[in-house]
């Protein structure tokens, strides 16, 4: 490796490790603002959950940062990332419709400064403003309203592969 390429090759990783402590910090602030703020039990939050989702012979586990799990129902899905909320927005959609044998009826994207809570269902943007984000007694009563439904088997594949595409783009370095 030439001097040129071991310096490149530093500067790659120096960068990596910035976006992972950023990472951190976001998850570290949004896991406080929902306990502290928002009234969520460490039960109610489900923390780097593995699923494993498979199409045309690839398997692959799959995870995100936080899902609020309430009353039985997995209700929101939350990706921290360092920067881009916008190109977080689709990875976490699909994520939301195939994990589960229910679609998560929300799902939410932060980088710490900005915010965008997505209807899994219809993958319109609801809110950029994390005050949208229910407090746990406004959930429960939402989560006793709602129909979970299971993402329609037409699209099924399409999100399945829109997820594991995500997924193989993935830093090599990401967190485990």
């Amino acid at each position: 490796m030439s001097e040129r390429e071991r310096l490149a090759a530093e500067k790659v990783k120096a960068m990596d490790e910035a976006e992972q402590y950023q990472t951190e910090a976001v998850r570290q602030e949004m896991l406080r603002y929902l306990l502290e703020y928002k009234g969520y039990a460490p039960e109610d939050i489900e923390q780097d959950r593995k699923f494993r989702v498979g199409v045309s012979g690839c398997d692959e586990d799959v995870s995100t940062d936080f899902i609020i799990r309430l009353s039985g129902h997995r209700f929101m899905a939350i990706k921290c990332a360092a920067a881009s909320v916008d190109t977080r927005e689709r990875h976490i959609t699909a994520f939301a419709r195939v994990v589960d044998d229910n679609q998560i009826p929300l799902c939410l994207v932060t980088d710490g400064e900005n915010t965008r809570v997505i209807d899994t269902l219809t993958g319109e943007v609801v809110s950029e403003d994390m005050e949208y984000l229910p407090s746990k007694d406004e959930a429960i009563e939402r989560v006793a309203e709602m129909n979970f439904v299971p993402c329609p088997p037409e699209r099924l594949e399409k999100e399945k592969r829109i997820l594991l595409a995500f997924e193989s783009v993935r830093c090599p370095n990401a967190r485990p």
